[in-house]
């Protein structure tokens, strides 16, 4: 997980739902719409599950990603000025590098 991923599960946590728990809507560029279980992305596609069936679409074809559901997580960054807001995500960095190294 990046910082500015981080950054935004706190500020805004139904922006993005983590695969596998929740639904998507993907907006092609032809203008095809496909609703479905979110199921995985990497830098270049992401899976959509449509009727029981796995659909691997390209980024260079997504119009858009509108994620449904609200998250049951509400917003942690309220009441945090920015530089709180930068240095707790530093800090969760941190930790998470610390964990990778085996400290």
């Amino acid at each position: 997980i990046t910082p500015e991923q981080m950054l935004e599960a706190l500020v805004a946590p139904a922006a993005r739902i983590a695969p596998g728990f929740g639904r998507v809507t993907v907006v092609l560029k032809s203008g095809e719409r496909i609703e479905g279980a979110f199921d995985a992305e990497t830098k270049t596609d992401v899976t959509v599950t449509t009727n029981n069936t796995a659909k691997t679409i390209a980024r260079s074809d997504i119009e858009k990603l509108e994620f449904g559901g609200i998250s049951a997580m509400p917003p942690m960054g309220l009441g945090l000025t920015k530089a709180e807001l930068r240095d707790l995500v530093a800090y969760l960095a941190t930790l998470e590098k610390e964990e990778h190294e085996g400290h």
